[in-house]
């Protein structure tokens, strides 16, 4: 496990070091473009974050599984160092996160009209607020790892739900899921009506947003649900070893 864990953790480090690159050019060109007067802010680094590491979850677990199997490692290995090696990724772009979006600040020293936000600051402090606490960057990197790590595993979800699946029903799930994703929501307003739908979303929202703890540990279930029903995905797949 620990060969697999460093092999796949260098692996994908090297599509981090690029994703890297590319917020630092975003952030170069936000702050030497001349804007006069116009408001301009970037906060798309955790965004980004998020969206990167469900990419990674995706496509790294059956790649892991097929090589666990060539070099005689049993599934349970193989998905356990998965998800740890997701684990640290997660927890390195988090707090490199935190420093990118601290020196981007520092980059625009002086631009009152330019600002560089995350996640966090957005959603608890306030975009206009002063920077943050080391104790408010620690909360920023927790929330984040927390995002990504969720995001890493129902990517290997979709990843290993399609391994099981069959051609005919990989196609019926593909067609489905949209058709859900947009039918859902538009049935329950039907059946419940448009004012209950918006008072349950305001209470939800409410929720959420009343703490940071109150978020991390929705995101903390919805990572163990995922893990446990991708442990049951994989544990009845059919693993032929990388070729």
């Amino acid at each position: 496990m620990k060969a697999l864990i460093r092999y796949r953790y260098t692996d994908m480090m090297k599509g981090v070091a690029a994703f890297w690159g590319v917020m630092l050019l975003i952030t170069t060109a936000v702050v030497c473009i001349e804007t006069g007067g116009q408001r301009v802010s970037f906060s798309a680094y955790g965004f980004s974050t998020v969206i990167m590491l469900f990419v990674l979850g995706v496509c790294t677990i059956r790649e892991d599984v097929r090589l666990a199997a060539q070099c005689g490692v049993g599934r349970r290995s193989a998905f356990w160092g998965n998800l740890i090696t997701l684990l640290t990724v997660a927890g390195t772009m988090a707090a490199a996160g935190e420093v990118f979006v601290g020196a981007a600040q520092a980059m625009a020293n002086g631009r009152t009209n330019v600002f560089f936000l995350d996640l966090y600051k957005m959603l608890y402090v306030g975009a206009d607020r002063p920077g943050l606490t080391m104790g408010q960057h620690a909360m920023s990197a927790v929330l984040v790892l927390m995002l990504g790590l969720c995001a890493a595993v129902w990517g290997g979800f979709f990843s290993l739900l399609f391994w099981r699946l069959s051609k005919f029903w990989t196609v019926v799930v593909a067609v489905a899921i949209p058709v859900l994703a947009n039918g859902i929501p538009w049935l329950i307003v039907y059946l419940a009506g448009e004012e209950a739908v918006a008072r349950l979303v305001f209470q939800v929202g409410e929720f959420l947003l009343s703490s940071p703890w109150n978020l991390i540990a929705v995101l903390a279930v919805l990572s163990a649900v995922g893990i446990g029903v991708n442990w049951l995905l994989l544990r009845r797949a059919t693993v032929k070893a990388a070729k």
